[in-house]
This record gives C-alpha cells, sequence and structure tokens, in this order.
C-alpha cells in the first residue's frame, strides 16, 4: 500500500489550482495596472552564498511605462523553484534587459545575482485581478538563462 502524506498533497493541489488560475485567469490581453507591494509580507527566498537555484518561470509581467522615473518599479517574474517547489515572486529592476520569450525552463538565480540592498515597497504591473500565491517568497535578483 501507499502512504500518501496528507501536507503534500494538499500543497499539491493549492499550488495546481493556484498555478492553473494564474495561466487561464491572466490572458494576455488583460489590461495591466501598477501595484505598490509590500515584500515584506512574504517569505524571503534565500540562494546560498556561491550557489545557484534552478527556476522554472510561471509568468513574467515586465514593467510596461519608463522605469527612469522611480527607483522602485521592477520586474516581476512568477516562479518555481527547482529543488524546492517553492511558488517564487523575483523582483527585478525594471532597468535591467529582461528575459526573452522562450526563455521560461532554464533558468537560474545565481547569488551573486541577488540584490542586497532590497526595498520593502516596489512598483509592478500586473492585471488587476491578480492574487499573489499563497506561501509565496520574494527575492530581489536577476535570472539568468541557463545554456546547454
Amino acid at each position: 500500500m501507499y502512504h500518501i502524506n496528507k501536507q503534500k498533497l494538499m500543497t499539491f493541489i493549492v499550488s495546481f489550482v493556484f498555478t492553473s488560475t494564474i495561466l487561464i485567469g491572466c490572458s494576455k490581453n488583460e489590461q495591466l495596472v501598477d501595484r505598490d507591494i509590500n515584500v515584506r509580507k512574504f517569505l524571503e527566498f534565500k540562494v546560498d552564498s556561491n550557489s545557484y537555484e534552478g527556476m522554472t518561470l510561471i509568468r513574467a509581467f515586465l514593467y510596461a511605462k519608463e522605469c527612469d522615473a522611480s527607483p522602485n518599479t521592477y520586474n516581476f517574474y512568477l516562479c518555481k523553484s527547482a529543488t524546492l517547489g517553492d511558488t517564487v515572486l523575483v523582483f527585478q529592476p525594471c532597468s535591467r534587459i529582461p528575459l526573452s520569450e522562450g526563455d521560461d525552463d532554464n533558468l537560474s538565480i545565481r547569488s551573486e545575482d541577488v540584490e542586497r540592498d532590497a526595498p520593502n515597497h516596489v512598483k509592478i504591473n500586473v492585471p488587476e485581478n491578480f492574487l499573489f500565491p499563497p506561501n509565496a517568497k520574494y527575492i530581489f535578483a536577476t535570472l539568468s538563462v541557463i545554456k546547454d
């Protein structure tokens, strides 16, 4: 007989439902709005020094307006940690070059690309009805594409 871990099963179900809702509920043509987010209400995602963490991109929300006006404007990437399975909110300064289409499977966050002096509040562009996933963690970093 198989032993089912109820906690892992519930986590999987919540993650599956949330990811499905994001992918189905947020169409590409949906109107994006500026939202000020207090990131400290989420847990911090950490990458060990001299290490990296593989990521799978779920959805990218690039800051659509001119980002020079405010230092706290960020591109926002909703990702899944490859090793831990955590849902990770990746905030990357909009002044950096965003990811290209198709760069969604072989991504990583290297420890040297983590922003150490990150703000408490950021401005991002997301659909008006966007819901942040429960138990999500955040990190301020630049995503890198892993080349085969």
